[in-house]
């Protein structure tokens, strides 16, 4: 869901549009997954705008440690068990995005706010 989205659904009375991603059907074509890794990271630089909850719910049984920990780092707060917690493996968008393409030795897109 874009911005343009959510600001449209406030203009029609919508106060608030609540979010749940499940995103296990990236896990369907792993060739995906860095791309995908990449959208949540820079989610992080447009959903602050607004004031609409975004919860994105992973089954941590289908992915190995590498990615994980790359989705871990890609949010601000995580839920474990039924406690909400600031995330200390929180790496700011620009900086996640610039560990990753190095990884993968891609080269550097431009990092757009």
């Amino acid at each position: 869901m874009s911005g343009a989205e959510l600001k449209a659904r406030a203009t029609l009375g919508f106060p608030l549009t609540r979010l749940v991603a499940h995103c296990e059907t990236v896990l369907e074509e792993w060739s995906r997954v860095s791309d995908w890794i990449e959208n949540e990271t820079r989610l992080n630089n447009v959903l602050p705008s607004y004031d609409d909850p975004v919860i994105c719910t992973y089954d941590a049984n289908l992915f190995n440690g590498a990615i994980a920990v790359d989705v871990l780092g890609t949010h601000p707060v995580a839920v474990m068990g039924s406690l909400l917690y600031e995330n200390p493996f929180f790496v700011t968008p620009k900086e996640f995005l610039s560990q990753v393409l190095q990884r993968a030795g891609a080269p550097p897109k431009p990092y757009r706010r």
